[in-house]
């Protein structure tokens, strides 16, 4: 695979995916991908959907809150399905069963939500108050193969770059990646970039032109999804998305980083109350548990 995408190119491929699936288009992707293993249940996978069987809690977002979907409850339901397995057996179904939650539009839950009325009421209020999807925040809380898959490229690049030094690409590259994560609900993404944005611009002595590549990087990837999200057509959504960001970040190279941090600021003050409120959703969710 790398020696396809080189070295130097595995950067582009990374937020070039991440931004595809932070689109209506991604959703396209992601079903592409949800009949990769046969998805026939198993035993360990009855006793996984057990509890959403008997209760229907949920609905379409079960897994969230059935106490059965998540990495760790999804393993002790495997253990418990015949006790006398061994640890092989036991390592195998799980995985299998894992992928074949990964690969669905839903997938994983990273976390169980155990009070599932605190949810909808925390859900309810964001939109409400401050404008945000709610399906938005259940994809926030999950994460699926395709989103594994950019997470996992996004690593890759961000190695790439660290070992090349290229602190500025670096910075635009992770504010990218941190818009998309944010934008499409990818939360291991976004986690991610973010710990890498900060540990880059603590490395960086050239403070004032790293976060000028990373302003680049936020405006790029956000022109980009607004752009590619005017269009019906996947393709012409996409063709637009890139004449528009690859616009913005060579008109924006040779803007003073005064006027762009100026203009950044003002558009921050606008939109504050929603900025705040997607930003917080998953955090406030870690934290509480709702």
């Amino acid at each position: 695979m790398l020696g396809l995408l080189r070295k130097k190119n595995i950067d582009k491929v990374s937020s070039g995916f991440a931004a595809a699936l932070a689109i209506p288009f991604g959703k396209r992707i992601e079903k592409a991908t949800s009949e990769l293993i046969n998805e026939s249940p198993t035993p360990y996978d009855q006793n996984i959907d057990a509890n959403y069987i008997l209760t229907h809690i949920g609905g379409a977002n079960h897994r969230l809150f059935d106490g059965s979907h998540s990495p760790a409850d999804m393993w002790q339901k495997v253990k418990e399905t015949f006790p006398d397995d061994t640890k092989a057996q036991e390592i195998y179904n799980y995985l299998l069963s894992m992928v074949k939650d990964l690969q669905t539009v839903k997938g994983i839950p990273l976390f169980s939500i155990d009070d599932k009325a605190s949810y909808d009421k925390a859900a309810e209020f964001m939109s409400q108050n401050y404008n945000v999807n709610k399906s938005w925040i259940s994809d926030s809380l999950t994460i699926n193969l395709t989103e594994f898959l950019a997470t996992s490229l996004g690593m890759l690049a961000f190695i790439f770059k660290w070992n090349k030094r290229e602190k500025d690409e670096f910075a635009d590259l992770a504010s990218s990646l941190a818009t998309a994560g944010l934008i499409g609900g990818n939360p291991l993404l976004l986690v991610i970039s973010l710990i890498s944005l900060g540990s880059s611009f603590t490395k960086n002595k050239n403070k004032m032109k790293w976060s000028k590549s990373s302003i680049r990087g936020i405006l790029g990837m956000t022109s980009f999804v607004l752009a590619a999200s005017m269009f019906a057509s996947p393709l012409m959504g996409l063709i637009a998305g890139i004449i528009v960001s690859i616009t913005v970040k060579r008109v924006t190279k040779n803007i003073p980083k005064k006027d762009i941090l100026n203009w950044t600021k003002s558009t921050y003050e606008k939109n504050k109350k929603l900025i705040i409120a997607a930003t917080g959703v998953i955090g406030l969710s870690a934290i509480t548990g709702i």
